[in-house]
């Protein structure tokens, strides 16, 4: 009885579905997403961009990959950081 009730408070917890999902394998890591993120902003840069974002690459990707990163990322740390200063100070 015991057990079934500690997998029945387990059951929907993120690692368990994962395990049910892909048993032998870990799950995927920050790298991976940035990986893909990169290479979406890349298709994007290609098709709606301007020429120069997508005439120069860096470490493989598009210039303007790497600058909607940059916005991706940069603007909630710079947010974040900015509340974090007014909070403490």
């Amino acid at each position: 009885m015991i057990s079934w009730l500690k997998r029945a408070w387990r059951f929907g917890d993120h690692a368990a579905i994962w395990r049910a999902a892909r048993p032998g394998k870990s799950p995927a890591g920050a790298t991976w997403f940035a990986s893909r993120f990169l290479r979406a902003s890349s298709i994007v840069v290609r098709r709606w961009g301007p020429r120069w974002a997508a005439g120069h690459r860096i470490l493989g990707h598009h210039i303007g990959a790497w600058i909607l990163a940059l916005l991706w990322i940069g603007v909630p740390a710079a947010l974040l950081l900015r509340g974090t200063w007014r909070l403490f100070h």
